[in-house]
């Protein structure tokens, strides 16, 4: 099988002013027990004095990371379903990078919930359709007959609409309480994407990737993301990850606060009445929290 035929390509459709991914239902994943297909990536980077890997094997996903669902927009604070953090918007972004720690992940039995940390550009205007992304998750697993359900960790990147890739977590190791960094940076339409695992010292890009996009936002989010059945993409439940913190928030190398940029408050809920997620006010312009409150 091709790198081709791995990689989903999605055309998008605008619903009621939100992009929703669509086409091919065969982006599976391992999580739900059914095949993948290992990819090789193009670059492993390591701290100076550690072994480099001469390559990474990443696993095409189910899980997508699609943009923002907005429900409301009020003086900067966005309601959204599958969203919460921050965005800026007010000019050309070429370069998002922060830092979280690892949240844990609370699950229940045998329920699959997920939640997703990343740093990336587009995807919260609605005249952006793609996501350039890269992140980590907090899951909970269903369990089968070969692998017990409970709470996995692992880094992941996504060119979105193309299918997202999680990262060996043999290679690269992720665990609750760990520093990730993460930074996406833009050159006309080449875009390179790197996470770094500060706690156990390994550092991942997949290589340059080209994309046709508008890089009129810069996200730092902690998401719900989708799983897609046919043309039909809905949020999980969200993972039950307490408060991750971000700090470091910087887009073309200015604070989140900056006043180049407007700043997007973003709060995730589920119909008018159940708050999912909420992110703090800014502290010292680069520095917030998102808080979970409902699955």
């Amino acid at each position: 099988m091709t790198i081709n035929e791995v990689s989903v390509f999605r055309r998008t459709e605008r619903a009621g002013g939100l992009f929703r991914p669509r086409g091919r239902s065969t982006i599976l994943a391992t999580r739900w027990g059914l095949p993948a297909v290992s990819l090789v990536a193009l670059c492993v980077m390591a701290p100076s004095g550690s072994a480099i890997a001469a390559s990474a094997t990443v696993t095409a996903s189910g899980i997508v990371h699609d943009p923002v669902q907005i429900e409301s927009s009020s003086r900067g604070v966005v309601t959204s379903t599958n969203w919460s953090g921050y965005a800026d918007t007010g000019a050309s972004f070429t370069s998002v990078i922060g830092t979280w720690v690892q949240p844990t992940a609370s699950c229940p039995t045998n329920q699959q919930q997920d939640a997703s940390f990343w740093v990336g550009i587009d995807g919260f205007l609605k005249s952006s359709g793609t996501v350039e992304q890269i992140g980590t998750d907090s899951d909970c697993n269903k369990g089968n007959k070969k692998f017990p359900g409970g709470p996995s960790y692992y880094a992941w990147w996504e060119m979105f609409p193309q299918a997202s890739n999680n990262l060996s977590t043999k290679q690269f190791p992720v665990f609750a309480g760990d520093t990730i960094s993460a930074q996406v940076t833009a050159s006309g339409t080449t875009f390179t994407l790197t996470i770094n695992d500060v706690s156990r010292g390994w550092s991942f890009s997949p290589g340059p990737q080209t994309a046709s996009a508008a890089e009129s936002s810069a996200e730092w989010i902690a998401e719900a993301p989708s799983i897609c059945r046919g043309s039909k993409c809905t949020p999980v439940k969200l993972a039950a990850f307490g408060t991750v913190s971000f700090t470091g928030a910087a887009a073309n190398g200015s604070a989140i606060s900056a006043s180049a940029f407007s700043d997007n408050q973003i709060n995730m809920t589920k119909g008018k009445k159940t708050l999912k997620a909420s992110a703090s006010a800014l502290s010292g312009g680069s520095a917030f929290s998102v808080t979970w409150h409902h699955n």
